[in-house]
């Protein structure tokens, strides 16, 4: 995220920074309450420590401002809460997004919208030339912020899903390049 970007989400309430490990456990109920069969903590764990194709980032609520004199002090803001999360794989010239999701109370704030920027500039910055991920036929409010990001259905994974065997719609995007705003 830019700085310029990252001023507009820090007015929105909201900052995008790399996740830690001491963001775990705020994750993991993100990802139970967003799906029905969350990835566990190992997981993601591997994804942070392990995988060098994964960038996993947080939406985390900004900080309040700290007084001028604790500022002079050199004390810092304590972290916020984790409000959204993504993970996505870089391999070779293809970013594939494989877990984004936003806290149940923090939807409808943009928070997606700045997740998929984010996973955008990465993998522009990587010199990737497409984007990949799957959704769920049912989930009508991601496939809408996909598709506000360029994405389009490339086909269909047949009972992709081990909850309850629904399909998922693959999607595209093969213009990765630097977008400030998403396609309306």
């Amino acid at each position: 995220m830019n700085e310029q970007q990252r001023k507009k989400s820090t007015t929105a309430g909201f900052v995008v920074e790399r996740m830690t490990l001491s963001d775990i456990h705020e994750v993991l109920a993100i990802d139970a309450a967003s799906f029905p069969k969350p990835w566990p903590a190992a997981s993601w764990r591997h994804e942070i420590e392990t995988n060098a194709n994964a960038q996993c980032w947080v939406a985390r609520a900004a900080p309040p401002p700290l007084p001028f004199w604790q500022r002079l002090l050199g004390r810092t803001a304590p972290h916020g809460a984790v409000l959204g999360i993504v993970c996505m794989w870089i391999i070779f010239e293809e970013a594939h997004i494989a877990a984004i999701a936003v806290r149940p109370d923090a939807r409808g704030l943009h928070i997606g919208d700045a997740l998929m920027r984010t996973c955008m500039e990465k993998a522009r910055a990587a010199n990737c030339t497409r984007m990949l991920l799957e959704v769920r036929v049912s989930n009508f409010v991601a496939q809408n912020l996909y598709r506000k990001f360029g994405f389009q259905v490339i086909g269909r994974r047949p009972r992709y899903y081990t909850d309850n065997h629904e399909d998922a719609l693959v999607m595209e995007n093969t213009h990765v390049t630097p977008i400030l705003q998403p396609h309306s």
